[in-house]
């Protein structure tokens, strides 16, 4: 019976099928004549139905480079919704014109056939008629070869088909010089066509042989077919290090006053006369000797004699076996006999030895920063894009964007430890960018229910990072006050008070001071901090810890622990005293005393501990006045606490990074 059941479907799909194939046959247009409810079920059967791939095909071609008729599958995909809201990038790796669009929407029957096809309007707004909108280049062929585009469709009632160039590329068969064929090194021969262009040169024009220099073999190639590209021979140094030798023989009678900088020290059997007037700048060729390339016999000295700097040129008069201590030492002589040494402002950009656009003035070249030779580079040598320089085609990132250097992103943002582009101080959490914490101030109410408690935390965490070395980065600092929740059972303080006061009743202190620490800890765990604060501050309702007198105890803890307790009413300046402690301050003066035994000179008293800390005046962490010292409760750290705290904040923990 099932088995019946399932033999009609099938029956039904193939005459339903057959029936479409006759219907599209005898030429009716089916999709226009039936009524849009029922095209809206013909359009979802014929896409089940004839789907090729249980895949997105656009994501199946996200980064690739696109053959023509790749391209036109990623059109249609796209302009039928099967990319969903997905941005599709690829590399062309042909041209298309605006006829060759044409032809394909005709062929794909999408934009009315191609009718509604729309160039280099703004791509913000979408018009909603199922047009296709190209953002490209200007001129007959808005797609070039190894332009970047992106693909995707927006829109409503009928969605629209973007089409936008993200990165040029270049075409060396059309009639337009392309600049952006320097970059990929490819050889645009319209550029070479012994025009002025007023764009770099480009280093694949002249090197004949590929092997990524210019030698004699080039040379002779670019003599032998007279070949002369005026912006290939200039007194600028090119990025890329490429200048015309063809040029130099053209002018090698004259004196044009042009010593293209890139012929350094390079042998190419072409005497340049003007190289010989230059200071700064070697031709090799110029050996004093009458040959072709050299028909007056020229002698550039400065080739022959040791000049012992960075210029890109190891004269034979250099000790190329001296060290850096003795006379006769070139660095440029080190660079020839070490595979892994470069020099910085020699004019040679060694990438294959390390040296790029972060480490070096010769990367690109020239005084020349990636953004100057390509506005739409940066500097990032880490990045799987990037050139033989280090500069990356991607710039400008919006936040939130992934990037692998902060020179990727847009001003005012930085590449975070997750690689995304977010403002200083913030992180991104994989939806947005936010603050990354190193400090955590948590605050807990103990034995009752306090107004306010979220603000005094937070005045008690201002004042710890405004009174110390953690106000370099404020950001990275937070309080968090549990509020809805109280801390129970903490035992009576008075045992405290009459230890401290009278020397009396000192063992139930002892233990009462163990359990309200515990406890503050036990209560932090049970409701999910454990592990999430830096410092757990239980606070006591009213005035005191315990009160003795007119006075009494503010708070406590221990040196160096991570839990602490004040009282209500001065949990600002009670919190950052009792801070100190945690991170190895000791009172001044009480409870410290002259000791040979210390480097530091100074002990608890009737303790071995060491303070790092000596009397020395009014600050916060005196908790009684002493007139010998000059020492009262005062509004700040002093010196040696403040260094202290230097050390175990910034240099020790690396709170501010």
């Amino acid at each position: 019976m099932q088995f019946d059941f399932i033999a009609i479907i099938l029956l039904t799909i193939i005459v339903i099928a057959v029936g479409i194939a006759i219907v599209s046959y005898i030429g009716l247009t089916f999709k226009a004549t039936i009524p849009s409810q029922v095209r809206g079920v013909y359009e979802k059967f014929v896409s089940v139905l004839l789907q090729k791939s249980p895949y997105n095909v656009c994501e199946s071609y996200n980064n690739e480079k696109l053959s023509i008729q790749d391209f036109q599958v990623l059109l249609q995909a796209a302009y039928s919704g099967q990319c969903g809201a997905s941005h599709t990038r690829v590399i062309m790796s042909f041209s298309a014109s605006k006829d060759d669009l044409a032809k394909i929407a005709l062929r794909s029957g999408i934009a009315e056939n191609g009718a509604l096809i729309f160039y280099n309007l703004s791509l913000d707004q979408p018009l909603g008629v199922g047009a296709i909108l190209v953002k490209g280049n200007a001129g007959y062929y808005p797609l070039k070869f190894e332009d970047t585009i992106e693909v995707w469709s927006a829109g409503s009632p009928v969605p629209d088909l973007f089409i936008k160039e993200i990165q040029k590329g270049c075409d060396p068969y059309d009639n337009v010089c392309d600049a952006s064929c320097i970059y990929k090194k490819i050889c645009d021969p319209v550029c070479d066509d012994g025009q002025k262009h007023n764009i770099p040169c480009n280093l694949a024009c002249i090197d004949i042989n590929g092997d990524g220099i210019i030698d004699q073999t080039d040379a002779h190639a670019r003599i032998a077919a007279g070949k002369c590209n005026p912006d290939c021979y200039s007194n600028t140094t090119n990025p890329y290090k490429a200048y015309d030798p063809g040029c130099v023989w053209k002018f090698k009678n004259q004196n044009d006053n042009i010593c293209d900088p890139n012929s350094n020290g390079v042998s190419d059997g072409i005497c340049d006369p003007d190289c010989v007037k230059s200071k700064n700048i070697c031709d090799p060729d110029c050996n004093g000797t009458a040959y072709a390339g050299n028909p007056y016999g020229l002698y550039d000295s400065k080739c022959f004699v040791c000049d012992g700097t960075c210029n890109g040129w190891c004269s034979p008069a250099c000790n190329k076996n001296a060290l850096l201590s003795e006379v006769g030492y070139d660095p440029d002589c080190q660079r020839q006999k070490d595979s892994t040494f470069f020099c910085s402002g020699d004019g040679i950009c060694d990438a294959d030895r390390g040296e790029n656009c972060a480490n070096s003035v010769d990367c690109p070249g020239g005084g020349i920063t990636c953004n100057d030779y390509n506005p739409s580079n940066a500097c990032c040598p880490s990045a799987k894009d990037s050139d033989f320089a280090g500069c990356s085609p991607t710039n400008n990132l919006k936040e939130g964007s992934k990037c692998t250097c902060g020179t990727q992103c847009s001003s005012g943002l930085t590449c975070d430890t997750t690689n995304h582009c977010c403002p200083e101080g913030k992180t991104w959490n994989g939806t947005a960018c936010v603050f990354q914490y190193t400090f955590t101030f948590l605050f807990i109410q103990l034995n009752g229910q306090m107004s306010n408690f979220k603000q005094k935390a937070e005045n008690g965490k201002d004042l710890w990072v405004q009174l110390t070395p953690l106000k370099q980065c404020p950001e990275k600092i937070r309080a968090i006050a549990v509020d809805d929740k109280v801390c129970p059972g903490i035992p009576s303080q008075q045992p405290l008070c009459d230890c401290f006061a009278y020397g009396t009743n000192c063992q139930a202190a002892d233990q009462v001071f163990t359990q309200t620490l515990q406890m503050i800890e036990n209560c932090a765990k049970q409701w999910g901090y454990d592990g999430k604060y830096t410092r757990v501050e239980g606070v006591l309702p009213g005035n005191w810890v315990c009160s003795l007198g007119n006075g009494g105890i503010l708070g406590y803890t221990k040196l160096y622990d991570s839990r602490l307790v004040s009282a209500e009413s001065t949990i600002d300046s009670t919190s950052s005293h009792e801070m100190g402690h945690t991170y190895g301050l000791c009172d001044e003066p009480y409870g410290i005393e002259r000791s040979s035994s210390c480097s530091s000179g100074w002990k608890a008293q009737g303790e071995d501990y060491c303070c790092p800390n000596a009397p020395d005046g009014s600050c916060i962490m005196c908790s009684f006045s002493n007139p010998q010292t000059g020492c009262n409760a005062g509004s700040s750290f002093a010196q040696d606490d403040y260094s202290h705290l230097v050390k175990e904040l910034i240099q020790k923990n690396k709170y501010c990074g």
